[in-house]
């Protein structure tokens, strides 16, 4: 009898990608949830925990898949009490729920946990968080401002808070770390990589002749109305869903094989680059001049949320137990895919 496999945040950017990936496997049956864009999922609020109980009553899932959150930490910065009720509470008790159902939860989470000062980080590397999207589990001055919360209850902030109310619920609950993620996207901001496209694209067209292109260039860079720009001082390791939802097939694998899958994993592709860099490759490949892009050498002073300079996360422990790192390059993926 096929295992159910139970997908959160299936219509999202990761969540998509697992959820086909598992259907792609016959002894796997998958339902995926999703909230705003529900489409063909299960339509869940996993803010409700009397509906989560009672959902996984009836799927009686063997694994549950959490690829739900509020993962944007400029949103999650301006909107500190809805990610604390998505990326914390609900987190919480999807993985006291499910083991209490008897399945196994992989909570997804983020290298921003990390302040990017000491890379590579292996898994028991400690956390240092730069932004509320990364704050750990303990920080309450911002908790009372959730409705119905009790700094004494020890709830937490955002997705380190999310890992450790996820492991204490249930100790033998996975955790997997990834990167910044791009894929197949209904809409470009979906990701903050694929975004990048469309700011790639907010060039003029190059003209035809090479004279004509440079004139145009160089009117480009002249003209500050133009400009936009663009990091070229932060190291990410964009990684594509779809190696990552190999992965989570993989270390499922594992665990239905009799392999412990417990604790903090990391994913991540091995290819370092900047937004800078990645716009470069993106240009290049939809024959588009980048010259209204200037490259931004340091931080700004004053970001929304401050990111990590380099949180690199190694695979080593992933790696150990036999699941393959298989990474597309970044070019071969939007070749292929920017059409």
């Amino acid at each position: 009898m096929p295992h159910t496999i139970v997908v959160t945040g299936a219509s999202g950017l990761l969540g998509r990608a697992v959820y086909e990936a598992f259907a792609a496997r016959p002894e796997f049956h998958v339902v995926g949830t999703a909230f705003s864009r529900a489409g063909k999922h299960a339509s869940l609020d996993l803010t409700d925990a009397a509906a989560l109980e009672s959902f996984l009553a009836t799927t009686r899932p063997a694994l549950v898949v959490h690829c739900a959150a509020e993962r944007r930490p400029d949103v999650a910065a301006r909107d500190e009490a809805g990610t604390l009720r998505l990326n914390v509470n609900a987190s919480g008790t999807l993985s006291r729920l499910a083991a209490q159902a008897g399945a196994k939860l992989v909570y997804i989470s983020t290298d921003y946990v990390f302040d990017g000062t000491s890379p590579p980080y292996e898994v028991d590397a400690a956390p240092n968080p730069l932004n509320f999207y990364g704050v750990r589990w303990g920080a309450t001055s911002l908790v009372s401002r959730v409705r119905g919360a009790d700094p004494g209850d020890r709830t937490g902030k955002s997705k380190l808070a999310g890992e450790q109310a996820v492991l204490e619920a249930d100790p033998h609950a996975a955790v997997l770390r990834v990167p910044v993620l791009y894929g197949v996207v209904d809409n470009n901001g979906d990701s903050a990589v694929n975004i990048l496209i469309d700011i790639v694209k907010a060039s003029p067209p190059p003209p035809i002749s090479l004279a004509a292109r440079l004139r145009a260039d160089r009117a480009a860079s002249q003209d500050s109305s133009k400009q936009t720009k663009m990091d070229h001082f932060q190291s990410r390791f964009p990684t594509c869903v779809e190696d990552v939802a190999k992965a989570l097939v993989g270390l499922a694998d594992k665990h239905f094989g009799g392999v412990s899958v417990e604790g903090v994993f990391h994913f991540s592709a091995k290819e370092r680059m900047t937004k800078y860099d990645m716009c470069k490759v993106l240009g290049e490949l939809l024959n588009a001049p980048i010259s209204h892009l200037i490259p931004e050498t340091e931080a700004p002073k004053d970001p929304i949320a401050t990111r990590p300079n380099d949180a690199q996360l190694s695979t080593a422990r992933i790696e150990s137990i036999g699941v393959k790192i298989e990474c597309v390059p970044f070019r071969t993926w939007f070749a292929q895919h920017l059409g």
